[in-house]
C-alpha cells in the first residue's frame, strides 16, 4: 500500500509501505480485515509524521544521519515497535527526487492473524474465492507461526505464493490455483470434512529405482 502526502512549505514526501502476514484477496474477513485497516491507517499517520520531523531538519540544513535520526524519533515515538523505517533525503523516486523532500518508508507485520471459512451456506468451507472467469494475477500469503488458515484457497485463474512460516496444525488448508508456490516452513493439514469439503488427493507416481 502506498500513500504520497507533501507539506507546502517543506515539500515533503512520504511514502508508506505495511507488510502484512497475508494480503488480502477477498471480502468478507470481518474484525482481521478492520484491524489490518486500522493498522495501515495508524502506520500511514505515523510515516507522515516521520517525513515532517526529517523534513524540518533537512530545511535547517542538518545532514543526512541527522535526517535520519529525527525521522526515526518520531517514528518510535508514534508506536512503530518492532516495524523498519528507511529515509531518504531526497526521494529514490517519484515527483520529488530534486527537490528538497524527504521519503520515509514504514514496514510493519502484525502477528496472531486467524482465519477460518463459514461452515454452512453457499460458500461454506470457501476462505478466499477468486472469478475462475477472472483474469491471471497473484495472490500471496505471508504467515508466522500463529497464523493459521481453515478452508480453501481458491484462485483458478492467479498464481498463489504460500510463503513464511504457517503454523496451520490446528485447522486445514487446501489450495486451489493456477500455479503454486511454496516456500518457508509451511506445515498444513489438508483434511477439512469439518467444513464439508472432501479431501485432495495426492497425485501418484511412478518411477524406475533399478
Amino acid at each position: 500500500m502506498r500513500g504520497i502526502g507533501r507539506d507546502p512549505g517543506a515539500n515533503v514526501a512520504t511514502i508508506f509501505a505495511l507488510s502484512l502476514p497475508i494480503i488480502v484477496g477477498a471480502a468478507g474477513l470481518g474484525v482481521e480485515t478492520s484491524y489490518w485497516y486500522y493498522s495501515s491507517l495508524k502506520l500511514q499517520a505515523t510515516a507522515d509524521a516521520a517525513a515532517y520531523a526529517g523534513a524540518l531538519e533537512k530545511i535547517a540544513g542538518s545532514d543526512t544521519a541527522t535526517i535520519t535520526a529525527a525521522a526515526t524519533q518520531s517514528a518510535t515515538d508514534n508506536g512503530l515497535g518492532n516495524g523498519t523505517i528507511n529515509v531518504h533525503a531526497p526521494p529514490t523516486s517519484g515527483p520529488n527526487t530534486a527537490k528538497k523532500a524527504v521519503e520515509v518508508i514504514l514496514n510493519q507485520n502484525l502477528d496472531t492473524v486467524t482465519l477460518s471459512a463459514p461452515t454452512s451456506g453457499t460458500y461454506s468451507g470457501v476462505l478466499f474465492y477468486g472469478d475462475r472467469t477472472g483474469t491471471s494475477a497473484t495472490s500471496t500469503f505471508n504467515g508466522t507461526a500463529s497464523s493459521l488458515l481453515t478452508g480453501a484457497i481458491y484462485f483458478p485463474k492467479q498464481q498463489v505464493n504460500y510463503l513464511g512460516n504457517f503454523s496451520g496444525s490446528g485447522g486445514c488448508t487446501q489450495v486451489v490455483a493456477d500455479k503454486i508456490q511454496w516456500s518457508g516452513s509451511t506445515t498444513i493439514k489438508q483434511n477439512c470434512s469439518s467444513l464439508g469439503m472432501k479431501d485432495i488427493p495426492s497425485a501418484q507416481s511412478v518411477a524406475i529405482v533399478e
